[in-house]
């Protein structure tokens, strides 16, 4: 479930994984999707084997980020 938002100081659109609606209003955004990928990352690399905090964190956004900018390629 996907929410779009324009973030109008930088003029992008921000994607929101899981936002809370009643139906008709936006009551909470979510996480972002850029976070939501991180953390499935993270959760990957973690299973497979430990980096050190800040070297799994670093890389997480990392991937996050090749991820959002393969998406856009996609559309």
């Amino acid at each position: 479930y996907l929410y779009r938002k324009q973030n109008k100081m930088e003029k992008e659109i921000i994607e929101y994984a899981f936002p809370v609606t009643d139906g008709t209003t936006y009551l909470n955004d979510g996480m972002t999707l850029r976070d939501y990928f991180a953390a499935k990352a993270i959760s990957g690399m973690v299973a497979g084997q430990y980096f050190g905090s800040a070297t799994v964190a670093e890389c997480a956004y990392s991937i996050a980020d090749a991820m959002l900018i393969a998406r856009k390629q996609i559309k």
